[in-house]
């Protein structure tokens, strides 16, 4: 998937809020970044799996008849949440002083 693809795919609206190239027209090194992420994206989805069942058990351990839907749905937005925030730190890093508009 393209990085404007993956823009849609997050946001249907088409804005362009994801890190990373911003036009149609891709570089040559944007073409071998989306390579090699494509060669690592099972691993990718195999470890956000194992992160889940991670929070899994430990709902488990600390809520007895936990209803498995609901924990599920609060450990994925807990997910979410936390990905955004490494979007932003990132995007800080990249540009210092700049602040984000929405």
């Amino acid at each position: 998937m393209r990085a404007r693809e993956l823009t849609r795919a997050r946001n249907p609206s088409g804005a362009d809020d994801m890190v990373g190239p911003q036009s149609q027209e891709e570089s040559p090194m944007t073409t071998m970044e989306q390579l090699e992420l494509d060669a690592h994206r099972n691993q990718l989805i195999s470890d956000v799996k194992h992160l889940v069942e991670k929070y899994r058990s430990i709902f488990a351990w600390d809520v007895p008849d936990m209803d498995q839907d609901r924990s599920d749905t609060l450990i994925l937005a807990a997910i979410r949440e936390a990905l955004d925030g490494v979007e932003t730190d990132l995007r800080e890093r990249a540009h210092p002083g700049q602040r984000e508009t929405e």
